[in-house]
């Protein structure tokens, strides 16, 4: 690697990401340091990839959460579709991906950053 590379390596910024959680409500976005990658499938909302930039062409959304705002997430997401399998809904409304269990169905990955 050329001396030039290196130096621009060395002064690269390499601070710790933050958690991007938005569930707190209130602009009280959660300062804890990021710990997972998370993809998780926007569930009857996984069309609107055109509208909305956050969505992928997965249909999923993709974020850094700590490890507890990935549990409270979780609980959201089970919560969520602990009341559609109540009406017997068990697939994601826009494209028929399952939608019974967190995992998979919804929060389709978790990786260690």
């Amino acid at each position: 690697m050329p001396t030039d590379d290196l130096a621009a390596i060395a002064h690269l910024d390499w601070k710790t990401v933050r958690c991007q959680c938005e569930m707190h409500g209130c602009d009280k976005n959660c300062k804890s340091d990021a710990a997972v990658q998370v993809e998780f499938h926007a569930l009857d909302h996984c069309n609107t990839k055109d509208t909305d930039t956050e969505i992928n062409h997965f249909g999923n959304y993709t974020f850094l959460l700590c490890l507890k705002c990935l549990s409270d997430l979780t609980i959201v997401v089970a919560q969520h579709l602990a009341r559609l399998n109540m009406i017997g809904r068990y697939t994601c409304a826009t494209c028929g991906a399952p939608a019974k269990e967190v995992r998979p169905d919804v929060l389709r990955e978790v990786k260690q950053l």
